[in-house]
């Protein structure tokens, strides 16, 4: 079976990432993720907009992949 992670900054796989705008948790299962925004973002003017960006990892068992995924926060009223 696959499994999937999150890579950490010294290059660990885990569940759950912290990252500059937000937080990142992953369903090792079945790879389905979700970045919640900091409440930092909050203070964001209407349309002005930051990038985050982790990096998912696959694994069979034998071989691995990884996977860089970009987030655009845009503010709004």
């Amino acid at each position: 079976p696959l499994t999937y992670s999150l890579l950490d900054a010294d290059g660990n796989p885990v569940a759950e990432l912290v990252t500059q705008h937000g937080t990142v948790t992953i369903d090792p299962a079945t790879g389905e993720y979700t970045f919640t925004p900091n409440d930092e973002t909050a203070a964001l003017d209407d349309g002005e907009r930051v990038r985050d960006s982790f990096t998912v990892i696959v694994s069979d068992g034998t071989a691995t992949a990884e996977q860089p995924v970009n987030v655009t926060i845009t503010g709004s009223n």
